[in-house]
């Protein structure tokens, strides 16, 4: 499915309202000067809100992106993060992109 390709001026959140940073990694591919989203970038969630129902959520990651634009990392070529896009949190519950971010390119 094409969308807009994701860089790190996305935020992204669990659906509890968590905050999700990802872990740098050497991206080589930059859109207007910020760096892509790939899909090897663990994130690590913030504030997660699931406390009555037990452990908050603490990592996520998401398992599918552009299927035909790769990005370079250090020596990998990875796919690139799109908008839309669901990942998943441990413990489970999705991991969501915030749409608002760079609307200039595009990738399926």
């Amino acid at each position: 499915m094409p969308g807009f390709v994701a860089t790190i001026a996305n935020q992204i959140m669990c659906s509890h309202g968590g905050q999700a940073k990802p872990a740098p990694l050497p991206v080589r591919v930059f859109i207007m000067g910020v760096p892509v989203l790939t899909l090897s970038s663990p994130y690590a969630i913030a504030g997660c809100g699931l406390t009555a129902a037990g452990t908050p959520c603490l990592t996520g990651m998401f398992t599918s992106g552009s299927t035909r634009v790769l990005a370079s990392i250090g020596a990998a070529m990875v796919p690139l993060l799109v908008i839309p896009n669901i990942g998943t949190c441990a413990p489970p519950g999705p991991l969501i992109p915030v749409p608002a971010g760079q609307q200039r390119v595009i990738a399926s």
